[in-house]
């Protein structure tokens, strides 16, 4: 007979250490939080929570007990700089899901409602800027999100159903919790792609899955305004890469820049907890969610 010896599973945190992991977490809010986030009690409403598992994991959860997804590396109990970079990491979720949001609350803006934004089926020789030479099917999938395999091609398109000239700028917020303008490109010249009243615009993707991933939401939020913009400000690198200010790229000129470069702004302060937004009928956003699978 051969015997084989196999340690037993670690036994999970104590309550102890489950208390002390916590609490670590709440004294690092006040300086890793840098203002965007609250501490509140165990009876209070909260947008976020943080528990530990049986892991020993920290885990960052929904107001409805539902642990995020693909919030990579893990981050242990008990490890150097565990708190803060918990704390890190409710931020960016919180930045992440306030720009997921974003939208003009002016419901009487003359642009309410002439951002047209649909998706399609498209070809492989499909190219950007080409409408498609034949009709072309929706992107339909279970409960009526637009469903696609990694590696397929479709057609994003825009219309400007307005009375003005808009310029438009194209955000992609990955699965990654990552959010990039992929419309104009940064190599373009200008941070927005002009969109002239009643025109359309036929943009091509190609769906991607990270490395790891079996399926994931990416939505493509579309922001239009009438003068001219820049929302790069709002990118944010995949979560726990490192941060890179993009406010150096152009001077704010407009409310709505100005008020974004300040959300984005990485300092350590004292600032209102909630990103508000004012009414204006120079802007409106309209957006496309997208559930990719696995080819």
């Amino acid at each position: 007979m051969r015997v084989r010896l196999v340690e037993g599973e670690p036994p999970p945190p104590s309550e102890k250490e489950r208390e002390a992991a916590l609490e670590a977490v709440g004294q690092a809010i006040p300086h890793a939080g840098r203002g965007f986030l609250k501490l509140v009690g165990r009876d209070e409403a909260a947008n976020y929570q943080v528990a530990v598992n049986a892991e020993g994991n920290y885990e960052l959860l929904d107001p409805q007990g539902v642990a995020f997804k693909n919030l990579r590396p893990q981050i242990k109990i008990g490890e150097q700089g565990g708190a803060a970079k918990v704390v890190e990491r409710l931020v960016h979720l919180y930045k992440y899901d306030t720009i997921q949001q974003l939208k003009n609350p002016d419901a009487f803006s003359p642009l309410a409602g002439e951002l047209i934004v649909e998706t399609f089926k498209a070809p492989l020789g499909a190219k950007s800027f080409k409408p498609p030479v034949e009709p072309t099917e929706p992107l339909v999938g279970p409960g009526g999100m637009p469903m696609i395999k990694a590696g397929t091609k479709f057609y994003l398109h825009i219309k400007n159903g307005s009375s003005q000239d808009l310029n438009i700028a194209v955000l992609n917020l990955d699965s990654d919790w990552s959010i990039e303008q992929v419309v104009p490109p940064d190599n373009f010249g200008s941070d927005t792609f002009p969109l002239d009243a009643k025109k359309d615009l036929w943009l091509v993707f190609t769906a991607s899955l990270n490395q790891g991933y079996t399926e994931g939401q990416n939505t493509l939020k579309i922001f239009a305004t009438v003068g001219n913009a820049s929302f790069r400000f709002l990118e944010l690198r995949a979560l726990d890469q490192p941060f890179t200010s993009l406010r150096s790229k152009r001077n704010t000129t407009g409310i709505l820049e100005h008020l974004l470069a300040d959300f984005n702004d990485e300092n350590p302060r004292t600032r209102d907890v909630k990103l508000e937004v004012d009414a204006s009928s120079e802007w409106v956003v309209a957006e496309a969610t997208i559930h990719i699978i696995q080819n």
